[in-house]
């Protein structure tokens, strides 16, 4: 019996929206995801009722199944989420109505990743019965701070270059997330009472602006200039390390 090779499911993202169909969503690496796909030998499929991601394991003659790319570093893998009915979906997702919090950045957008709070990875699976993407049994993860999309996933783009008018401000403080990571940079404002910060690495933050009247409040942000696009709604973050379980298929959920 010779040797082939087949690419099997890894994860998976399913959306779902009171009003609009899976069809107006769109789902797409961004640039960094792309290298970071093939570097890590996953392959990125459109399939009914959703998106997937595949990687590539070798069928060896006793039926057992080889990964060939093993993940050996921390990696994120982003991925854009756009909606081609943006006025609908602005009018008929509840979590952009009544009073919303102030943000900072160019636009406001959602942010997800498949991290707890307390840093840890693909915690807290469901498995419920499968009513989408049917061909394959998924652990289910949602990705929203609650069991739906609400306030708490709001956050906002900024560019690469990070550029913060400090006239009410004693100092500014940003902390990465990313699993492990639990401290933040201090800035404080320059002659020209402002906060510049150059090449700022893509990823979100938690920016946290201290007031001089009023103390600190933070907000969440998403920095990368692929983020900018006009019809991007949400960014979803993967965080994956080398204890992947690539025995374990998980099926992200975003609900609105």
């Amino acid at each position: 019996m010779k040797t082939t090779w087949k690419y099997q499911p890894l994860f998976a993202f399913n959306i779902v929206h009171p009003v609009l169909q899976n069809t107006s969503f769109t789902l797409e690496p961004s640039r960094s995801c792309y290298a970071q796909l093939k570097q890590a030998g996953f392959l990125y499929k459109h399939i009914e009722n959703g998106n997937i991601i595949m990687t590539e394991k070798q069928l060896l003659p006793d039926g057992s199944k080889k990964v060939i790319n093993r993940i050996t570093k921390p990696v994120v893998f982003s991925f854009l989420l756009k909606c081609n009915d943006l006025e609908r979906f602005n009018q008929t997702t509840d979590a952009l109505q009544g009073s919303l919090p102030s943000f900072s950045g160019r636009s406001r957008v959602f942010y997800f990743d498949n991290m707890d709070a307390g840093g840890v990875l693909d915690s807290e699976l469901e498995y419920p019965a499968q009513t989408t993407l049917v061909d394959y049994d998924f652990a289910v993860m949602p990705l929203s701070s609650n069991e739906q999309v609400s306030v708490h996933d709001l956050s906002s783009i900024f560019p690469n270059r990070l550029k913060i008018n400090m006239d009410t401000l004693a100092q500014l403080r940003l902390a990465k997330i990313s699993p492990g990571n639990s401290s933040a940079n201090t800035y404080m404002p320059d002659e020209s009472s402002q906060v510049q910060i150059i090449n700022l690495p893509d990823a979100a933050y938690r920016l946290t602006k201290v007031h001089t009247d009023t103390g600190p409040a933070t907000e969440l942000i998403v920095v990368g200039d692929d983020f900018l696009k006009n019809d991007i709604v949400g960014v979803i973050h993967i965080f994956k390390d080398a204890d992947v379980d690539y025995g374990k298929l998980i099926r992200y959920d975003i609900l609105f």
